[in-house]
């Protein structure tokens, strides 16, 4: 590769650090813009100390000493339509991404995952599979490592695997035009950050740039897409409108099945919930394609750990179920938790944070159905009662009381619905929320959840 004279990395975070480790030695300055990070001069000068310029803020003198059609590569937390990519864009500099440039450089297969829910399971639930079917995988994207790092041959654990599989963020997917999967994935869709996209329709659009991009497609049978996907594969929990997905479970037998082939009963996986049929089928779906053993992958169905924060099961007190899914961070995601923990027991759901202009009313119908008693909890607590509720501002605020207790905290919610709690029942944390009110981000939230358990309970 030519060196080149300048590069502006935009974030000093995850995707940001790769790009200045593959950079470094193909670039005579590197400039990195961290709004955020106040520790990231000090970490960027010990491990880099040469060729870094580091910047808390893009201005109009920085912007002057980089010459038009000069790179930029910009971490996920840059919104495309944002200040900063904005007067990049004006100043005629060439952007990208860590994921758009992967795509450009990778030499093996990629496999991509999207949607609103699901995507680390399902990333994770592959790359097991993978391995098990004796193939070489990295996993990465979304799923905290960026791509870019596999490339950097100086790392001591670099190695050429046979497969990428890359959970895919709709915010990444705004930058990334050369990403090319041999397959993706489209899981499910939901309303989710609408504060960044504005639009269903933006949203929906990210996700389906990705399956134009690919060779092959797994798409969830229900999902109706605006493109035409000729040869894709389809997957489904059983029927939808009379028709059935390549990849679903039978009703009768309950098998999960391909077609018209057994692959595994639903009563051998660790986790049969509803939610995790869909998940497993979907990764089958991804097996398929790569053209590997069914069968030798649904052992990893018999065994499969989810991942912390995603319906996990934090163990029975006094007879009562503790579910922590603090990942649960849209409306879609807490419709499933309910929709699955239901055929367990009756529900008490905690919920609330930062409801990131989600209609709550979207979450009303399953609520009516399907839960007892609620904490809400959170910033946002107040509208999003009055949503399930369908309560007008002007409405008495009373009538919250009867089946919605709000708080101001997770402890205070923890506390009351322990003790409300009764033998048989589900206390199931799913906030529907983002956790950025009062916590550092959903995996500090779930944390916290099982530290006030454990707070309330004693032990």
């Amino acid at each position: 590769m030519k060196k080149m004279k300048k590069i502006l990395i935009l974030g000093a975070g995850i995707s940001g650090l790769a790009a200045v480790q593959y950079f470094q030695d193909k670039a005579d300055l590197l400039i990195i813009l961290d709004e955020k990070n106040s520790e990231s001069p000090k970490s960027f000068a010990k491990n880099f100390p040469e060729n870094i310029l580091f910047i808390q803020k893009l201005t109009a003198e920085i912007l002057s000493q980089l010459d038009p059609g000069e790179l930029v590569i910009a971490s996920p937390g840059f919104e495309s339509d944002g200040l900063v990519l904005t007067s990049c864009r004006q100043a005629g500099l060439k952007i990208t991404s860590d994921l758009d440039l992967f795509g450009q450089l990778a030499q093996v297969p990629i496999v991509a995952i999207t949607g609103t829910n699901g995507k680390s399971t399902v990333t994770k639930m592959v790359s097991e599979m993978i391995q098990v079917c004796g193939k070489k995988v990295k996993t990465g994207g979304n799923f905290g490592v960026s791509p870019l790092a596999f490339l950097n041959q100086e790392s001591p654990d670099f190695y050429i695997p046979d497969f990428y599989v890359l959970e895919i963020s709709s915010a990444q997917m705004e930058l990334a035009n050369n990403l090319k999967p041999y397959v993706s994935a489209y899981l499910n869709l939901s309303p989710n950050h609408l504060d960044r996209h504005k639009t269903m329709e933006i949203y929906r659009d990210l996700k389906e740039k990705l399956l134009k991009q690919s060779q092959y497609q797994i798409i969830l049978k229900s999902l109706k897409t605006k493109s035409i996907f000729p040869d894709f594969l389809s997957f489904g929990e059983s029927e939808f409108n009379g028709e059935r997905g390549d990849f679903y479970l039978d009703p009768v037998s309950q098998y999960l099945k391909y077609q018209d082939l057994d692959l595994i009963p639903r009563k051998n996986l660790a986790n049969p919930e509803a939610h995790n049929v869909l998940n497993g089928l979907a990764a089958l779906g991804i097996i398929k394609i790569l053209g590997l053993d069914l069968i030798q992958a649904c052992e990893v169905l018999k065994t499969y750990q989810p991942l912390p924060h995603r319906t996990e099961r934090v163990g029975i007190i006094n007879g009562v179920k503790y579910i922590n899914d603090s990942k649960g961070t849209t409306i879609g995601a807490t419709v499933r938790a309910i929709e699955s923990f239901s055929q367990e027991g009756e529900i008490i759901l905690i919920l609330g944070g930062d409801g990131k202009d989600q209609d709550f009313k979207d979450l009303k119908n399953i609520f009516d159905q399907k839960v007892s008693q609620s904490f809400v909890y959170g910033r946002d607590r107040e509208l999003i009662s009055r949503a399930l509720l369908d309560l007008n501002s002007n409405s008495n605020s009373e009538k919250i009381t009867q089946k919605i207790t709000q708080v101001e905290t997770l402890k205070e919610a923890v506390d009351l619905a322990s003790q409300a709690a009764k033998s048989g029942q589900i206390i199931l944390f799913s906030p529907a929320c983002a956790s950025w009110d009062q916590f550092k981000n959903y995996s500090h939230r779930g944390e916290c959840f099982k530290e006030f358990l454990k707070q309330h309970w004693g032990f």
